[in-house]
C-alpha cells in the first residue's frame, strides 16, 4: 500500500495544473496505523490542515469545475490510470498472506 500511496501522490505532483504551485504541493498521502490501507490526495482529515488550505480547496474547483470554469480534471485520471497497478498489488499480497495461512507459517 505504502508503495501505491507514494506513486499516487507523486503522480499528482507531476499532473496537478500550475498556477502559484500550491496544487503540486499539497498533494500527500498517509498510512493507517493497521498499514493495510492509505489516503492520497488534499483531503481536509485531521493532520491535513496545512495541506488542504495550500491546495485542497483548489483542488476541489480544479478536478470537477464551477460555473464560470471548466473542470481540469487531474485526480481521476491519475487514480484510473495507477488503479490495476494498485489492485495487482493488492491481490499479490492477499494470496501470499493466504498461501502462509495455509501453509501454517504465521
Amino acid at each position: 500500500m505504502r508503495l501505491s500511496a507514494e506513486e499516487l501522490a507523486d503522480e499528482l505532483t507531476v499532473t496537478a495544473p500550475r498556477d502559484d504551485g500550491d496544487l503540486a504541493e499539497a498533494a500527500h498521502w498517509r498510512m493507517s496505523r493497521d498499514g493495510l490501507s492509505a489516503q492520497v490526495g488534499y483531503g481536509n482529515q485531521p493532520g491535513f490542515k496545512r495541506q488542504w488550505k495550500r491546495g485542497g480547496f483548489k483542488a476541489l474547483w480544479q478536478e470537477f469545475g464551477t460555473k464560470h470554469h471548466p473542470a481540469q480534471s487531474f485526480i481521476r485520471p491519475v487514480f484510473r490510470g495507477k488503479l490495476r497497478v494498485i489492485l495487482e498489488r493488492i491481490n499479490r499480497a492477499v494470496g501470499r498472506t493466504l498461501r502462509r495461512a495455509s501453509s501454517g507459517d504465521f
